[in-house]
């Protein structure tokens, strides 16, 4: 099969005006909220390079201020989330403060936490 300029001109258009991507639904908050403590667990445990830690902070960072958006939430914690995700560079001080304040504010009050 040949095709002619005319055809590849045609391929090249429809390749061009695709269908955008759909963003990705938001996860549930609570869902978020824990995989935002354990990401910052992650980072100041070390458990990897510091280069995926900075990844997966930003991706969880990123998730938790979707899922902030979505649900109307306006905490200090969605604050912190959207400035870590918006931070560039996040330096290894940024991720470990952040982490550090993530785990402040999503620690379990007598209440949540479970009895023996």
């Amino acid at each position: 099969m040949t095709l002619r300029p005319l055809g590849l001109a045609w391929l090249a258009a429809g390749l061009l005006i695709a269908p955008a991507a759909r963003a990705a639904t938001p996860i549930p908050y609570p869902e978020a909220v824990a995989n935002s403590r354990t990401t910052a667990r992650m980072v100041l445990d070390k458990v990897a390079a510091e280069s995926c830690l900075r990844g997966r902070l930003n991706r969880s960072m990123i998730k938790l201020s979707d899922s902030c958006a979505a649900n109307g939430e306006r905490s200090e914690l969605c604050r912190l989330a959207d400035k870590v995700a918006a931070t560039t560079p996040i330096t290894p001080d940024v991720m470990e403060g952040a982490s550090r304040r993530i785990l402040e504010l999503t620690e379990p009050t007598a209440a949540q936490a479970p009895t023996p």
